[in-house]
C-alpha cells in the first residue's frame, strides 16, 4: 500500500512519518524526491512517477514533491488505489507562522541567499527553497514570503484537494494531527486496520 500525504510542508508531516514508520510502513527517501523539484517546475513529473512505480510494499510518502499544489492529480492518475491524506493547520495564520518560523530557523533567514556555500548539502537546500518560493508558491523575488500569497496558496490546494477527492472519500482524508483522536479514526478507517501506537509523535515543531 503507498499513502501519500498531500498536505503542505509545516502541517505535522514530520510527525505522520513517524507514526507511519512505527506502524511498519518504509518511509520514501525524502533527501532524494525533494531534490526531484525540478521535475515538477519543469512538468516533467513522468520521472517522478517512474521511481514511484519501482517501490514495493507499504510505503508513506510526504513533503516535497508530495505537498505541491496539484501534483495529487498526478498521483491519482497512476496510483489510484493508494491512501491521500490531507494534512492541515487550524488555519492559515497558524500554517504561515510556523513555515516562517521553521525557514528562518533552519536558513538563518527570511532572505533568499545568493548561493555561494562551498556546503553542497547548503545550496541543495536552498536551491529548492528558492524553486518552491519563486516557482511552485509565484511569490515574488522581491517578497518571497508574500503573506497574502502563501495563505492564498494554502487556502486553495485544501479547497482543491477536497474537490478533487469528494466522490472518493474511499482513499482520502482531511487530518489535523492536532485532533489526535479523529487522525487515528480516519487512518484506521483508511488503512483498514489497527493503528499500533495511538499517540502521534509531535516532531519537528518550530517554538521560535
Amino acid at each position: 500500500m503507498k499513502v501519500f500525504c498531500i498536505g503542505f510542508n509545516k502541517t505535522g508531516t514530520t510527525s505522520l512519518k513517524k507514526l507511519f514508520e512505527n506502524n511498519n510502513f518504509k518511509i520514501g527517501n525524502q533527501y532524494e524526491y525533494e531534490s526531484m523539484i525540478n521535475y515538477v517546475v519543469e512538468d516533467n513529473t513522468k520521472v517522478i512517477i517512474d521511481k514511484i512505480k519501482k517501490e514495493s510494499g507499504d510505503i508513506f510518502y510526504q513533503d516535497i514533491p508530495f505537498s505541491l499544489p496539484n501534483f495529487y492529480i498526478e498521483l491519482y492518475k497512476n496510483f489510484p488505489n493508494s491512501v491521500f491524506l490531507l494534512s492541515v493547520r487550524d488555519n492559515e495564520k497558524l500554517w504561515y507562522e510556523s513555515l516562517c518560523r521553521f525557514h528562518k530557523i533552519f536558513f538563518g533567514s527570511l532572505n533568499l541567499q545568493e548561493i555561494k556555500s562551498k556546503n553542497e548539502e547548503i545550496n541543495r537546500v536552498e536551491e529548492i527553497r528558492k524553486k518552491y518560493l519563486l516557482d511552485i508558491m509565484k511569490c515574488d523575488e522581491t517578497n518571497p514570503y508574500d503573506e497574502d500569497m502563501l495563505k492564498n496558496r494554502y487556502l486553495t490546494h485544501i479547497d482543491d484537494c477536497e474537490r478533487f477527492f469528494r466522490d472518493k472519500k474511499n482513499i482520502f482524508g482531511k487530518i489535523n494531527i492536532k485532533n489526535e483522536k479523529n487522525t487515528i479514526e480516519v487512518l484506521e478507517k483508511l488503512l483498514n486496520k489497527p493503528i499500533l501506537n495511538k499517540k502521534i509523535p509531535h516532531l519537528n515543531k518550530s517554538k521560535y
